[in-house]
């Protein structure tokens, strides 16, 4: 489950960056504009899992003047965790794990260290 914050009737590149634009100076970054995308012409500005965090981007969304649009959103799908245990000087670059041309999520997160044997 999550909320999808929007701002509709985006037709064009120019037209999502100049909303970009406008909107990063109101605090909202990140923005995703797809013109080949199943959902229409719209600006996405975050899939969220927490309300709260969806409701504060709508918030500064209507704050800057625009009209965003925040609806539930699922999709169905399998989810997969990797949990992996690094030494503690040893990284993970996640970069070679991306599908191209795909959104995948990475959030690394690091774990309570384990007891020592």
């Amino acid at each position: 489950m999550g909320y999808w914050v929007y701002l509709d009737n985006v037709t064009t590149q120019e037209q999502a960056d100049a909303l970009g634009s406008a909107l990063a100076e109101t605090g909202v970054e990140d923005s995703y504009f797809d013109p080949s995308g199943v959902e229409g012409d719209v600006l996405s500005l975050g899939l969220f899992r927490e309300f709260e965090r969806a409701e504060t981007v709508r918030e500064q969304a209507l704050a800057a003047g625009f009209d965003p649009v925040m609806v539930d959103r699922t999709r169905p799908g399998t989810l997969y965790w990797a949990d992996l245990v690094l030494a503690i000087d040893e990284e993970l670059d996640l970069e070679p794990l991306q599908a191209g041309g795909r959104i995948i999520r990475m959030d690394p997160r690091p774990c309570d260290e384990p007891d020592p044997p």
